[in-house]
């Protein structure tokens, strides 16, 4: 964080915030707040549970998403709320910025939205209540 901070201070970028870490249930709600939001994958998790729980808590905060991902970027795609950047193409990064803000602001609302639908249906949270109503569907069909 402190070269990223150093980088956007000698390049006089001042439209960028760092944030103090939040705890993770509070991320979407912290995330919401922005126009978009950056997201890159961590090459050292390549893919664990873990980073596809960060992908849906991006999702969530219902903004477009830039995203730099290679393992998450078939489950970016179909929620409909990401501009995807393969990794190792920085020059694809300042595109994807462009290309969102070519965007109209009511078709970005959308597609942050897209992405919180997407991300509220395939949650691990919806997934155990799905199971759960399945299970006592079951039971009561057995009692029955």
């Amino acid at each position: 964080t402190a070269a990223l901070k150093k980088a956007v201070r000698d390049n006089g970028i001042k439209n960028i915030t760092f944030c103090e870490p939040v705890p993770k249930a509070d991320a979407p709600f912290v995330l919401s707040a922005a126009k978009a939001v950056f997201y890159s994958e961590n090459s050292f998790l390549s893919g664990a549970v873990s980073e596809s729980e960060d992908v849906f808590r991006v999702l969530l905060s219902a903004r477009p998403v830039i995203a730099v991902a290679d393992t998450n970027a078939e489950l970016l795609r179909k929620s409909g709320g990401a501009v995807l950047v393969p990794p190792g193409e920085h020059s694809g990064i300042a595109l994807a910025i462009a290309t969102l803000r070519s965007i109209p602001e009511s078709d970005r609302i959308i597609m942050g939205e897209h992405g919180r639908e997407f991300a509220l249906l395939h949650s691990e949270q919806n997934y155990f209540q799905n199971y759960r109503k399945l299970l006592d569907e079951l039971v009561i069909q057995k009692e029955n």
